[in-house]
């Protein structure tokens, strides 16, 4: 067989199928919902919210804005707010949300978080100008570890992750198919992570 080329025999492409209009609304609305559940669990969007939270307003549903429940209140000190962002980031960032915890991480982080905020909200009180006022001290620190406490759940074990994997229609969104834009949702993942 020496001297003698063998050549390859030209590969048969196989001719893609078309897609349906069904399959490609079908697409755009799994890519919607995926978009959807990333976004309301952003850890971005649970720092502004904690934000007006602890300041003492609550967001309008039909105007969409923030409005503060007592209009004569005492506005809050701005170190108490930034401090609880800071610390808040800490636990709820996306690396908490992408995460696979088990359940004794989940419990030290949450003791680490309940001695944190007895702690400052004591230590600081006056700093704070809550001296005498516990019920805006527990109203503060429920509201902090409750957002908190809800971003671990959803990391035991992977449960966020886990959820927004599995929501994702593997054949046409992973590859970018629905639509042929390039720009599908584990682009969009591939780039957060």
């Amino acid at each position: 067989m020496e001297g003698k080329e063998i050549m390859a025999e030209p590969m048969m492409q196989v001719p893609a199928q078309p897609v349906q209009p069904s399959q490609i609304y079908a697409a755009s609305m799994q890519e919607e919902k995926v978009k959807t559940m990333l976004e309301s669990s952003s850890p971005d969007r649970l720092m502004l919210d904690l934000q007006w939270r602890i300041k003492g307003y609550v967001l309008n549903p039909y105007t969409k804005r923030w409005e503060q429940l007592n209009k004569g209140d005492v506005e809050l000190s701005p170190l108490l707010i930034s401090r609880y962002l800071s610390f808040a980031s800490s636990l709820v960032g996306e690396n908490t949300r992408w995460a696979a915890l088990t359940d004794g991480e989940i419990n030290n982080l949450m003791v680490q978080a309940i001695e944190w905020v007895t702690d400052d909200l004591s230590s600081n009180a006056i700093e704070y100008n809550l001296c005498e006022d516990y019920s805006e001290r527990s109203r503060i620190g429920i509201i902090l570890l409750n957002a908190t406490f809800v971003t671990l759940k959803r990391a035991q074990n992977g449960i966020e992750a886990k959820h927004i994997f599995d929501s994702l229609n593997m054949h046409e969104n992973l590859g970018g198919a629905a639509g042929g834009r390039g720009d599908s949702i584990l682009d969009k993942l591939k780039r957060i992570l």
